[in-house]
């Protein structure tokens, strides 16, 4: 949501084509960003690039989650 301008009403903003490069499939969420990965990867694979998150990637976004569960006071 966004908008042009002092005053005016929020709206929704259009997401541009390079954050959403899959095609529109009706599918869980989930789903789709398994593969956008999988699309990522092909992509580093074809140029060379080391864009796709990794294995430690996720390692260490894992960790990130723990630490802050562990922090929380309910």
């Amino acid at each position: 949501m966004g908008a042009h301008g002092d005053k005016l009403p929020l709206g929704p903003l259009p997401v541009p084509v390079q954050y959403d490069p899959l095609p529109k499939a009706g599918l869980p969420s989930a789903v789709m960003q398994l593969a956008d990965n999988y699309a990522a990867f092909a992509r580093d694979l074809a140029s060379g690039t080391k864009t796709a998150p990794t294995f430690r990637d996720a390692v260490r976004m894992h960790k990130l989650i723990d630490a802050a569960k562990a922090k929380r006071r309910w």
